[in-house]
């Protein structure tokens, strides 16, 4: 299909600025964000650019293209950057209105940077055009402030009168002695595990504090997640172990920082625990009853299978569900035909008082999660997903990277909605990506829809093993959670840190707040912020 070239021109001057994520921001409707731009097919397109009600620092755009004359192009993406010919994000704009040759779509947009903006269509099976023309849309130099005028000399000051010596005041009474306090602990980032065995937690200023000692962590492949296991009010640990671990399951629960009691599990058979025996455990209240069950995921040798273990006041035993908590996760015909290690998150996508089951692949190369409801719905496929099977692809190919995949969920409430958006980290090869999903109340389940994508870590750790593993927890006492990326491999030292979608905004495309490192290049830390 031959392609016409595309024409780009603007009035007014901005960078895309990201919005709420929980509202589409553009018309017409939209899904929520973007998939990261793969290039797509045949485009043809004359496009403006026009600045509509303006206000000091945001302006409001309509974005103006003709309709590819191509019938194959179903859907076009904006894409765009701070350099010429290098675009760091993407908004897929999805199919353009039928029987309208002249497309409008709104966006929102910050005027103190300069962004460089391209054009792409794609087709049904997501070849992608060539880009269009690109435009400059220049940063607005602010306006001087106005001096103020001089104020005029004070006049002197008349001498103060000698005033009388003061009485000399009573001795204070003895005062008792306050009460002691526990010590403020600072807010946590993640973890660490050392060759002998010790578990640190890492605090946001880089600072270690000892937690307790556990022989299977000398291996340093230790999986957490938090939450209130013994419902005290205070963040409780589960951790997993890599390969070898006998299908081990250690439980540290927590009093102000500090460990105040260990408990240990055992999941899988002996089989399992002789083939592979590593454990990627969950926790969350799947049921509603106020008390968080735990999902443990095992490796490939458990064929796909994770188990569900009840709440502490049922001893943790297995879940009444599936075959005595074991359950069959659905997954694509390769991860089913080869096998692969299942990574578990839980949160509450779709606001009814439950957590949902989100489950990963490690297997390389796996694109998809699994997406499954609540235990009182069986852990059912979500209603939620536009398709027959669980199975939800979140990025194609070329998106993260030709040697990437293996899919690493966590689940957390970035936007502060109340509700929880899903957040996928990548195996190795996959350039440092991480792409995120809205909420299931703001955001219908489609194939490669409405995902965001941004890339973490440094570049040198993105050009070489380029892994993520993220996490989210609130580590600032707002009413948004933070998300926190570890990175395998290369950058094992380091953790880096995102703010909150309200409080963050467009700092996911220009390296988050900051990355948190050790003075040693040879440590591992794993992110674990606190809840």
């Amino acid at each position: 299909m031959n392609c016409s070239t595309p024409r780009l021109s603007a009035r007014g001057h901005g960078l895309l600025r990201l919005l709420r994520l929980h509202r589409p921001i553009v018309r017409p409707r939209t899904k929520w964000l973007c998939a990261t731009a793969s290039l797509m097919h045949a485009f043809t397109a004359a496009i403006s650019l026009g600045p509509g009600l303006a206000i000091a620092a945001d302006q409001e755009y309509e974005i103006h293209f003709q309709r590819s004359p191509s019938e194959s192009a179903v859907g076009y993406v904006l894409h765009g950057g701070r350099l010429s010919g290098e675009y760091e994000w993407s908004f897929d704009l999805g199919a353009a209105p039928a029987n309208e040759e002249t497309v409008v779509y709104s966006v929102s947009v910050d005027d103190s940077i300069d962004v460089f903006v391209v054009m792409t269509s794609y087709d049904a099976g997501g070849i992608v055009s060539t880009l269009s023309n690109e435009l400059l849309i220049a940063a607005v130099e602010p306006e001087p402030e106005p001096q103020p005028e001089p104020e005029p000399e004070p006049e002197p000051e008349p001498e103060p009168e000698p005033q009388p010596e003061p009485e000399p005041e009573p001795e204070p009474e003895p005062q008792p002695e306050p009460e002691p306090e526990f010590p403020e602990i600072p807010r946590t980032l993640g973890l660490k595990a050392d060759l002998s065995g010790l578990i640190s937690a890492i605090s946001v200023d880089g600072a270690e504090a000892s937690l307790t000692m556990d022989s299977l962590a000398a291996t340093r492949d230790i999986r957490p997640s938090r939450c209130d296991l013994d419902g005290d009010g205070d963040g409780d640990l589960v951790l997993g172990f890599g390969p070898g671990s006998a299908g081990q399951v250690a439980l540290l629960y927590l009093e102000n920082g500090l460990v105040q009691g260990l408990g240990e599990l055992v999941v899988g058979d002996t089989a399992y625990h002789e083939a592979d025996g590593q454990s990627y455990p969950a926790c969350g209240d799947v049921d509603g009853d106020g008390l968080p069950e735990l999902v443990v995921g095992l490796g490939a040798a458990a064929d796909l299978t994770l188990v569900v273990l009840d709440d502490i006041d049922h001893a943790y035993a297995p879940y009444p569900v599936g075959n005595e908590g074991r359950i069959l996760v659905p997954a694509n015909a390769r991860a089913a035909q080869l096998g692969s290690a299942l990574t578990p998150a839980l949160g509450d996508i779709d606001g009814d008082g439950r957590d949902e089951l989100i489950v990963g692949f490690t297997l390389q190369g796996i694109r998809e999660i699994s997406v499954l409801d609540d235990a009182l719905a069986g852990f059912a496929k979500h209603p939620n997903l536009d398709a027959p099977s669980a199975v939800l692809p979140v990025a194609r190919r070329a998106d993260i990277g030709s040697r990437g995949g293996g899919t690493y969920p966590a689940v957390g409430d970035w936007d502060g909605d109340g509700l929880d958006e899903i957040v996928i980290g990548y195996g190795p090869g996959s350039n440092g990506w991480i792409t995120i999903l809205d909420d299931a109340q703001s955001l219908e389940y489609q194939k490669y829809t409405g995902i965001f994508a941004f890339q973490a870590g440094r570049r040198s750790v993105q050009e070489s093993n380029g892994a993520t593993r993220p996490s989210l927890g609130n580590i600032d006492d707002d009413a948004a959670e933070e998300l926190i990326i570890g990175f395998p491999g290369d950058g094992s030292h380091e953790l880096h840190v995102f703010d909150d979608m309200y409080s963050g905004g467009t700092q996911v495309f220009y390296g988050g707040m900051h990355i948190v490192s050790s003075a040693s290049g040879d440590d591992v830390w794993v992110a674990a912020p606190d809840h």
